[in-house]
């Protein structure tokens, strides 16, 4: 995943700092350059067996308490 390498020098971030939502077998090369992955709605087993975490849900919702613990306290006006 060469632009996941690019992305990564652009934004100075390590291969820990980033993190990859995908479905398919498409996406292994992606997984395999971010630091956390989730296979989401996924029906590739190959993609599941190389994930993080899995979501069989359809809902992005459904992310947030797989993602949360990774994530700092959120902030701003619209969490007043």
């Amino acid at each position: 995943a060469v632009w996941v390498e690019n992305a990564r020098q652009t934004f100075q971030a390590r291969r820990e700092e980033t993190f990859a939502v995908g479905d398919s077998s498409g996406d292994i090369p992606m997984f395999r350059a971010c630091g956390f992955s989730i296979a989401f709605n996924c029906h590739s087993p190959q993609l599941e067996s190389i994930a993080t975490a899995c979501s069989p849900s359809k809902n992005l919702r459904d992310l947030i308490p797989i993602l949360s613990p990774y994530l700092g306290p959120l902030e701003g006006p619209e969490m007043i």
